[in-house]
């Protein structure tokens, strides 16, 4: 990214911005006025070829575009690190993103910290700055202090929705960051009554084996349409050996509930270097073999968890009842 100055001769007529780029991919204006190359930075934005996140703040713009929703968001809580106070407490979301917990939705635009009470603080353009009483864990994720896994889902629980808060409290048992009981310790001492109610539901409806945050979606989504809780990542055998893992079974009403997902048709981990063809042939088999022990294979897409009326109807054909409407 090499930018040049339209000027009269103030500035360098020519530099290689990149030369300047942290290692996390971050171009500093601060750092571009050790060199002379302040106007280049201004230039090269307003060319398009770097993405503005904060006051002084950018990112060659190819980088940018290459990244994942995840991986921008991530971006955006280190380009707030550097301007912020080096104690800064990264919480709620911004501490989930470090852990590596996903939520279901977007990523908010805003990056979260925590500081107590008596040091106060407000929130400044793209940052949102959470308050507490109470004594707070500090932990270093990527060279970042951040809440303890166990404060960031509850603090997540009491402000999000309640798929992601059953999302990130999914996946913290899943991996093993905490448990129950340190979260419910949690929930039961922290000070506030704010989101309380969400934050209980969130840590008894947490099931570590929900795989990812589609399934913890589909898992609220089956509980508020009033159907009991199935069972996750079944395994299934026949005479011919393993037929494999289910998303998830109603095992008295003999009912698979599968989620389709994209990923499984174009990420390597899944596809394992087959094409498409193969691995929608290889699903109809395994979903053949199902059906032969006895079981309805019931299909499900993104789109019926958020139309919550349609799966409903899925799953009313395939003979399942409502335990309450």
């Amino acid at each position: 990214m090499t930018a040049e100055a339209n000027g009269h001769g103030e500035a360098m007529e020519s530099f290689d911005l990149n030369l300047l780029l942290r290692p996390n991919g971050l171009l500093l204006v601060r750092d571009a006025r050790r060199v002379g190359a302040e106007r280049l930075v201004s230039a090269a934005h307003r060319d398009g070829d770097l993405v503005r996140l904060r006051k002084g703040i950018y990112v060659p713009e190819p980088i940018w575009s290459s990244l994942s929703p995840d991986d921008r968001y991530r971006v955006r809580i280190d380009a707030a690190a550097v301007a912020l106070r080096k104690d800064a407490l990264f919480s709620h979301y911004s501490a989930a993103r470090l852990w590596g917990l996903p939520i279901v939705g977007p990523w908010p635009p805003e990056v979260h910290t925590l500081t107590s009470g008596d040091r106060g603080g407000r929130s400044a353009p793209g940052i949102i700055r959470h308050t507490t009483q109470g004594s707070v864990t500090r932990r270093m994720r990527h060279g970042l202090a951040v809440t303890d896994p166990a404060r960031t889902v509850v603090d997540l629980a009491r402000i999000a929705r309640l798929e992601d808060a059953v999302a990130v409290a999914d996946a913290a048992l899943r991996l093993k960051l905490t448990d129950e009981t340190a979260l419910r310790s949690l929930a039961r001492d922290l000070p506030g009554r704010r989101g309380g109610r969400q934050v209980r539901f969130a840590i008894e409806f947490a099931d570590p084996l929900a795989a990812n945050g589609g399934e913890s979606k589909m898992r609220v989504v089956i509980a508020q349409l009033g159907f009991a809780l199935p069972v996750l990542q079944q395994a299934f055998s026949d005479a011919d050996g393993p037929v494999g893992v289910v998303d998830a079974v109603w095992p008295d009403e003999r009912i698979i509930l599968e989620l389709d997902g994209r990923q499984k048709y174009v990420r390597e981990e899944f596809t394992q270097g087959r094409d498409v063809a193969d691995i929608v042939l290889a699903e109809k088999h395994r979903e053949d073999r199902l059906r032969a022990l006895g079981y309805t294979v019931v299909r499900a897409t993104w789109e019926d968890l958020v139309h919550s009326s349609r799966l409903a109807a899925k799953l009313e054909r395939a003979g399942l009842q409502r335990a309450f409407r």
